[in-house]
């Protein structure tokens, strides 16, 4: 059997396998519906996932994705609430009307979790951009 830090370890993997191929339903798997979510402008603050899945899938439509996830800490406050800081490099790639544009952004998501009904997820996510951002993140405007 998995231990709690594998299982938050796969589920924080699946966050960025959804969002690189646009699976939004597989979301429902890293985040609660009622997740409380605040990403940087581009995308905003979001209070449910399905608010969440909205934004995402307007702001990516036209853009090919890839998110590479370095360090991570994991503090398991107790069986059912963690804390989880996670570092992550972005890249965005424009097609369509988006042709030709590029982002490149290194992040980092301070995420709180919650096991319910056996099953870990993020209940509050905010993500903050670190250092240098290569390209412009109105890319990511709807």
């Amino acid at each position: 059997m998995a231990s709690d830090y594998e299982l938050i370890r796969n589920a924080s993997a699946l966050f960025c396998i959804a969002v690189d191929t646009q699976n939004w339903t597989l979301l429902g798997k890293v985040f609660n519906e009622d997740a409380s979510l605040d990403y940087p402008e581009a995308i905003g603050a979001a209070d449910t996932l399905s608010a969440f899945q909205a934004k995402l899938a307007a702001s990516l439509k036209d853009l090919t994705s890839q998110h590479a996830v370095s360090t991570q800490h994991i503090d398991l406050h107790d069986d059912a609430t963690a804390e989880v800081i996670t570092y992550v490099v972005v890249s965005h790639w424009g097609g369509g009307a988006k042709q030709g544009q590029a982002l490149l952004a290194s992040g980092r998501y301070d995420d709180q979790w919650q096991k319910r009904d056996g099953e870990w997820k993020i209940s509050s996510r905010k993500t903050s951009v670190v250092g240098i951002v290569h390209g412009d993140l109105s890319l990511l405007a709807p």
